[in-house]
């Protein structure tokens, strides 16, 4: 297994945080609780700011785009190798979760 640096280490725990507050936010919205919802969205913005800025939406669906090009993908069977791709140039800055629906989106 590749060795994973220290900084990639410390993004990939904070977005896994980010994560935890999302699904918090979630339950606590269905629970009627919007003070603690408000309070996580707040630890996700303190969270946020010690992370690189991820992509937007356009920018990812035109990193999906340059990776289908590259990799000559053509349908849906051919996702593992854009994200392949997605994953390894943008690291921890891009939503794998969206890029994921928009590359499955161009290809099919």
């Amino acid at each position: 297994m590749p060795r994973v640096s220290p900084e990639a280490e410390i993004h990939r725990m904070l977005q896994a945080m980010v994560k935890q507050r999302r699904e918090s936010i979630a339950l606590y919205e269905q629970g009627n609780r919007a003070d603690l919802a408000q309070q996580e969205r707040e630890e996700i913005a303190v969270i946020e700011s010690f992370l690189p800025r991820q992509l937007d939406e356009g920018e990812t669906e035109a990193a999906a785009r340059a990776a289908i090009a590259e990799t000559g993908a053509a349908s849906v069977r051919d996702v593992g190798k854009v994200m392949a791709m997605l994953r390894e140039r943008h690291v921890g800055v891009i939503d794998l979760g969206r890029a994921g629906a928009i590359a499955r989106r161009l290809l099919g």
